[in-house]
């Protein structure tokens, strides 16, 4: 889990992408070719760079940019609720133009259903496991080529009158 300072991370959508950018096979440790690889502006890696190597998030080894540690996540015992609301807010904005995508270059799925309000916690730490397994697997595997952004956020509840 990131500390309170590190969690500054998620001010802006890149930040993360930037620092898994630096994971990708045939990265280079250039502002340009990471802006060139996830669409930005020198200026806005720049930025990122600077914060994630401030915060501890990447390091410098020689003439390399790594991660510090595998994942970044936020402590589930805390809760920043305009810091990761706006930052979701912003990847959901990103996200409306891939569904535009051929099906094989995105990823768009849903589900409604009726549930016993019981269950929720069950079904929320399934899809948290989920996650964590998902990233164990990637993490575990050494070549490295895209980079994706799952989010699974709260639930909507639809209301029955």
């Amino acid at each position: 889990p990131i500390s309170d300072e590190g969690i500054e991370i998620f001010r802006e959508w890149y930040f993360p992408a930037v620092r898994e950018a630096v994971a990708l096979d045939g990265a280079e440790p250039t502002a340009a070719w990471i802006a060139k690889r996830l669409g930005l502006s020198e200026a806005e890696v720049d930025e990122a760079l600077d914060t994630l190597l401030d915060r501890g998030f990447l390091k410098q080894e020689g003439t390399r940019l790594t991660r510090s540690a595998p994942s970044v996540r936020t402590d589930r015992k805390k809760t920043y609720p305009l810091i990761l609301a706006a930052y979701h807010m912003k990847v959901m904005e990103r996200a409306f133009p891939a569904l535009r995508l051929p099906r094989d270059k995105r990823h768009f799925e849903g589900l409604t259903f009726a549930v016993p309000k019981s269950k929720l916690p069950v079904i929320k730490e399934m899809i948290q496991r989920f996650f964590r397994e998902v990233d164990l697997m990637v993490e575990a595997e050494g070549k490295r080529e895209e980079i994706y952004h799952r989010s699974e956020e709260h639930t909507s509840e639809l209301q029955s009158h």
